[in-house]
């Protein structure tokens, strides 16, 4: 197995892992810690990336620093799946009445879709 293999696993089996355990605590520990702890979560993992790369790119630090980077990536995929990621969709629910449900869940990926094709070609490319 190699090293691209492993990776892909490990974040896979990370997002699963965020999901259920937040699909069966999130009206136990409540919404908002949920979120407080996934942003935090996500706040130190994408520091500790940031200082891999940093020695990646100078070329130092010790051989297992490729390790640090790999876990700090799926520390954080676990960290997005178990607030950032669901509580949004949860919340729709919430917000609307059941009429306008369906178009306000079509209306928040295809804004997306819509931004990302939009920008995509005219923000990468100078």
């Amino acid at each position: 197995m190699t090293d691209a293999n492993l990776a892909s696993i490990l974040l896979g089996l990370s997002q699963v892992v965020g999901t259920v355990i937040s699909s069966s605590l999130m009206d136990k520990a409540g919404r908002r810690f949920w979120l407080l702890t996934s942003a935090i979560g996500m706040i130190i993992c994408l520091t500790i990336f940031g200082v891999y790369e940093n020695y990646n790119i100078r070329g130092i630090g010790p051989s297992w620093m490729e390790y640090v980077g790999l876990s700090s990536i799926v520390l954080f995929s676990l960290s997005f799946a178990l607030g950032e990621g669901p509580v949004p969709w949860l919340l729709i629910g919430e917000f609307f009445d059941n009429r306008a449900k369906a178009n306000v869940r079509w209306s928040g990926p295809g804004l997306d879709l819509l931004v990302v094709r939009a920008f995509n070609g005219r923000c990468c490319y100078f």
